[in-house]
């Protein structure tokens, strides 16, 4: 089971090559990062900033520079869950300005469509020559995509997968992305993992990182820090 957070590990450098190993060559510790939505109350969003995690911002709330590190959504889902129609200039104006910033996001998701599919993939694959080329991508998989569809296309500008779709998917599925994206040396997200069973089935399947914008919005950060403190005990465990 992997370590939750990064707080406490000092040379953190993102996935260790060859095989993807979920340890660091260095420390010996490679934990899941985790990224935290960026609405919510302001004194709930500081103290996770101060815990050590990550954002995942918006073209609407785009401010990373309390956090150590952050990431960059397209804004598809927050478009398709409140039924309007996906505008993708505000997240090309963010991600211009971001890669322009002294930190710069650890990646951004390439625009796709929610529960899309093969409709989605292919959109998301349109964008690859629009997007700057100093970027790190990641693709969102959505309900329907399978591991042979991914193999028919090119993974080169490709740095991760980020696991989107439907819950139910999402679970049925999700291990198989992770494995997926690690046997091709790029790194895989879990997206929308804000309870505490999802929190550790994705430590569990050795994902890179996670994100819920549930932990800040509802208060509800004890359940990170639950599901850290699991993740901590299993490791002592095991080192027993």
């Amino acid at each position: 089971m992997r370590r939750i957070g990064i707080a406490e590990v000092d040379c953190f450098d993102g996935p260790c090559n060859p095989n993807f190993r979920p340890c660091c060559n260095a420390c010996g510790d490679r934990p899941m990062k985790v990224y935290v939505g960026n609405e919510g109350r302001i004194q709930a969003l500081s103290y996770l900033a101060q815990m050590g995690y990550g954002v995942l911002i918006t073209a609407k709330y785009n401010d990373p520079d309390r956090f150590p590190y952050y990431c960059l959504d397209n804004g598809a889902y927050g478009a398709w869950r409140s039924g309007r129609k996906y505008d993708p200039k505000p997240f090309e104006a963010s991600l211009k300005r971001f890669l322009e910033h002294e930190r710069k996001p650890d990646f951004a998701v390439i625009p796709d469509i929610v529960a899309g599919g093969i409709k989605s993939l292919e959109h998301s694959i349109s964008w690859l020559d629009k997007l700057p080329k100093e970027g790190q991508y990641y693709l969102a998989v959505q309900d329907g995509m399978t591991l042979d569809d991914l193999d028919d296309i090119s993974l080169k500008r490709i740095h991760g997968l980020f696991v989107g779709g439907t819950l139910k998917w999402k679970i049925k599925t999700g291990e198989l992305w992770v494995k997926y994206a690690h046997s091709k040396n790029i790194r895989c997200h879990i997206g929308r993992a804000g309870t505490f069973n999802r929190i550790i089935w994705a430590s569990r399947i050795n994902a890179d990182s996670i994100d819920s914008m549930s932990w800040a919005r509802n208060d509800s950060y004890h359940i990170l820090e639950n599901a850290q403190t699991q993740s901590n005990l299993a490791e002592t465990k095991v080192s027993r």
